[in-house]
């Protein structure tokens, strides 16, 4: 019998590893966007129907479609950079463009936004949690003896009790695509959620839209900009993608997919939820509804058996808490450990045990607070985080004739089997920056380079490069800082 002919064999091995690769980049993709669709959404679906009955109809969703966009644009000027530099980290890409200080700036920032999540993302959880168990144990809440005793008096036992069973050994887990299966489930409780506050709402007849307790249009900027605050807070997701492409393919696939996932999560998936939540909410409840909709005194949130729905929105939001916890642990670790430093079960054990301790007890001496926590954390950190240093470092790069040897380009292209930069080169600089760096990574054309002069550039590009990017900065902060201006006033 005839063999097979060697050429034959070595073009069945190319095309099985091809295939091989393909399905790996299919798994790399599906659990990424599965881990950062669990971390952008937890507790912050609760509020969002308090926003869009503050902001309106029409422009409450038009306010929440703009959040979506910018914080996929911001998140998209993160991975060109990351794609141009070979940075890999907020910490990273912050020590080539500002040095030291800017890195530990921007370090102290993430640290303030997650922390600040976190603390909320517990407070929130308390809340629901004390609420449920009070709907499950009913008279026995009132009848004194020890259940009587915690639901009265030490309701912030039932978080501990969560914390320490549950989020913190999860939360000691290495790699945050880990977290893939909690992720799934938690997507079949948003949906029963969905699912409960749109049939109330339709079989009511959209009771607040009809009664114009939900308005159509509201121009009022205070209300505005409280709800914008609100969404731009859902929809962060810069400080996990990062951490997430660290954990990808190497090489352009890595920076490639990572940016599919992020459009699937914030397009595809908290787009879609956020507006479907927030629109039947506010049209369901009208003015009943509050900073968290599992606390509004209406069907089905004060019907019999609604404790198991309480119950099961905890966990969701709980489940939240570690993705949440991995990237600050990131961030924290770059700052005890160094940026190169190898991992530890040790460092990481401890670290995890002083994020858990310290965000338990603020949430516990704050309890029933959380509407202040997302408000100030969501007006203050996602502005610094999530609009002012993507943009920042993409304008800074945009002016840089070389890109400085730290952020070590070489790494990245080496690892896309790209031709390496010659480390014999003058002065040892890398090589020249260009515009179309980036987006050939992420597979643009790039058969006519571009200068990195801005003023070389064509009118459209110039617009697309540095004003588009300055007008997304300036919008961000704008609102942020009325919402803080609200908040600080106690809302309108």
């Amino acid at each position: 019998m005839a063999g097979k002919s060697p050429g034959g064999g070595e073009a069945e091995a190319e095309a099985e590893a091809e295939a091989e690769e393909r399905r790996g980049e299919r798994r790399a993709l599906r659990s990424a966007t599965t881990t950062l669709c669990l971390g952008i959404a937890g507790s912050a679906v609760l509020p969002l129907a308090y926003g869009q009955k503050r902001a309106g109809l029409v422009t409450g969703s038009g306010l929440m479609v703009l959040a979506a966009w910018m914080n996929a644009y911001t998140s998209r000027l993160l991975l060109e950079c990351s794609a141009t530099t070979g940075a890999r980290s907020y910490g990273e890409l912050a020590h080539l463009v500002g040095g030291k200080r800017l890195e530990l700036f921007t370090e102290g920032s993430l640290l303030v936004l997650l922390f600040g999540t976190l603390c909320g993302n517990l407070s929130v959880l308390g809340e629901v949690l004390y609420t449920a168990a009070r709907m499950a144990a009913g008279d026995r809440a009132r009848a004194g003896g020890a259940v009587g005793f915690v639901l009265d008096n030490h309701g912030q036992v039932l978080l501990l009790l969560v914390t320490v069973a549950f989020l913190l050994p999860v939360s000691m887990l290495k790699h945050m695509k880990s977290l893939e299966y909690l992720a799934n489930a938690g997507f079949v409780i948003v949906l029963v959620l969905l699912g409960a506050v749109a049939g109330v709402c339709i079989g009511g007849d959209f009771p607040a839209l009809r009664d114009g307790e939900f308005k159509t249009a509201v121009w009022n900027p205070g209300s505005l900009a409280e709800a914008f605050s609100l969404y731009g807070f859902s929809f962060y997701l810069q400080p996990l993608m990062m951490p997430m492409l660290a954990e990808m393919p190497a090489g352009d696939a890595g920076v490639r997919l990572t940016q599919r996932a992020t459009n699937i999560t914030i397009y595809g998936f908290a787009l879609t939820v956020y507006a479907c939540i927030s629109i039947f909410g506010a049209a369901a409840y009208g003015d009943a509804v509050g900073q968290n909709i599992l606390l509004t005194d209406r069907p089905p949130f004060n019907s019999p058996g609604a404790a198991a729905l309480h119950f099961a929105v905890a966990m969701y939001v709980a489940s939240s808490y570690p993705a949440l916890l991995l990237a600050l642990r990131t961030s924290l670790d770059a700052l005890v450990a160094g940026k190169d430093a190898e991992f530890s079960w040790n460092r990481n054990v401890l670290e995890t045990l002083v994020v858990v301790a310290t965000t338990l007890f603020i949430a516990v001496i704050s309890f029933g607070s959380s509407e202040v926590v997302f408000n100030l954390t969501g007006a203050v950190g996602v502005m610094v985080v999530c609009y002012a240093l993507p943009v920042f470092f993409h304008l800074k790069l945009l002016t840089m004739e070389t890109v400085p040897p730290l952020a070590d380009p070489a790494r990245l292209l080496t690892e896309a089997n790209e031709p390496a930069p010659d480390p014999d080169g003058p002065e040892g600089a890398s090589p020249r920056f260009s515009f179309k760096t980036p987006f050939s990574l992420l597979g643009r054309d790039t058969s006519d380079p571009l200068s990195s002069s801005l003023g070389q550039l064509p009118r459209g590009q110039q617009i697309r490069q540095a004003l588009l990017p300055v007008l997304v900065l300036v919008l961000g902060a704008a609102m942020s800082l009325i919402a803080i201006v609200e908040a600080l006033r106690g809302g309108g």
